[in-house]
């Protein structure tokens, strides 16, 4: 997975001039305002849930987040959502329902988005 959102990364970050090109330089100097105010945590944040997970990766390399940080802070949150799966798929399978699974996939993003937004609540405003 961390493979993955380094592969991610450096397609954002060789895809900033056609970005640019595309949204505009106002509205990637807006993003990276909000990346620069939430910080890589936000990328934690985001991991376990379907398609932020893939978006902010890209973003993060669009937007030139430092490299170091990037790396510790998504494989360890990859750690974290493998051993979260891990656990739910053991215990599914000592109760024999795959029922617990499904509810796992369901629960991880779930709690991740509801916990992202009550800290972006926190934060303040995202408009810059």
């Amino acid at each position: 997975m961390t493979i993955g959102c380094l592969i991610a990364y450096a397609f954002g970050a060789y895809a900033a001039a056609p970005a640019r090109r595309l949204v505009g330089g106002d509205s990637l100097a807006r993003a990276s305002r909000v990346m620069e105010r939430y910080g890589p945590w936000a990328i934690v944040i985001c991991r376990p849930i379907p398609v932020l997970a893939e978006s902010s990766v890209v973003f993060a390399g669009l937007v030139r987040t430092p490299l170091p940080p990037f790396l510790w802070l998504t494989a360890l949150a990859n750690l974290g959502i493998a051993i979260a799966y891990a656990a739910v798929g053991a215990f599914s399978m000592q109760a024999g329902s795959f029922l617990w699974t499904f509810a796992g996939a369901i629960a991880l993003p779930g709690a991740a988005l509801l916990a992202g937004k009550r800290w972006i609540g926190r934060r303040g405003d995202t408009r810059g």
